[in-house]
């Protein structure tokens, strides 16, 4: 079960089945047989398909447009280029089977990016941190993290949710919130092993299609430090079963 899973079941549950479910890691889509219980218990279809045509358009030509979206969001003034940005999704088995191994390549460039290395990317895509919930290890793939001018690492989140006349069609959810925060969290707990924990900045960033279409794309702040306080105690209250 992924973090987002996880951060939906713990915002809109109390079903004691559902947690202790979240906790032991069991996916209860997977065990729902019937195709529209199972769109009820989830993410509709169509909705996972323009997720994933969102991912994909974000990731072509070398995340071209990410990579203009960002620049400004990140306080800079040139371009990012492409040898600037650093894929962690290529190279490992595919699925949690590669999630260990992604999660161990990873440390290394997130700890170059805290420390300002000349040779640190810029946009890390697709890295994995960990977390703990209850007595399990826990695997959580970030969409990006990126770092901005001032040195602060920053989680960047994709959504397919259309951004229109300024407003998030269906809001901004509470769940995308939780979500971020552990991201956050996690990459905070990582980093604080070499002394840079507070280089995670306390807003993150939501990279949205502007308009129904998937192009053009927009980039709005989401302000987590309160989130985060409460990310860590929603992950203690699911550990303990609550």
């Amino acid at each position: 079960m992924s973090t987002r899973d996880i951060a939906r079941t713990a915002t809109v549950s109390r079903c004691p089945t559902a947690v202790h479910a979240t906790v032991e890691g069991l996916d209860l889509e997977e065990l729902v047989a019937d195709k529209a219980l199972r769109e009820l218990a989830g993410i509709p279809a169509s909705s996972r398909q323009r997720g994933a045509r969102f991912e994909k358009l974000l990731a072509k030509d070398d995340h071209r447009l990410l990579r203009d979206a960002l620049a400004g969001p990140l306080g800079r003034t040139t371009p990012i280029s492409r040898g600037q940005v650093s894929d962690m999704r290529g190279g490992f088995r595919p699925g949690v089977e590669g999630l260990p191994d992604r999660a161990a390549a990873s440390v290394t460039p997130l700890q170059k990016m805290a420390a300002g290395a000349c040779d640190a990317p810029v946009v890390l895509a697709g890295p994995v941190l960990t977390y703990r919930l209850g007595t399990n290890l826990r695997y959580a793939e970030a969409d990006f993290v990126a770092r901005h001018v001032n040195g602060q690492l920053v989680v960047v989140e994709a959504k397919a949710h259309p951004m229109v006349e300024g407003l998030i069609v269906g809001g901004a959810q509470t769940d995308w919130r939780l979500q971020v925060s552990v991201y956050a969290n996690a990459l905070a707990d990582l980093l604080a092993l070499w002394g840079h924990g507070h280089a995670v900045s306390d807003t993150a960033l939501l990279v949205l299609p502007e308009g129904y279409r998937l192009t053009p794309i927009t980039v709005r702040s989401l302000h987590i430090a309160g989130d985060r306080v409460s990310a860590a105690v929603t992950l203690e209250r699911l550990g303990a079963g609550r």
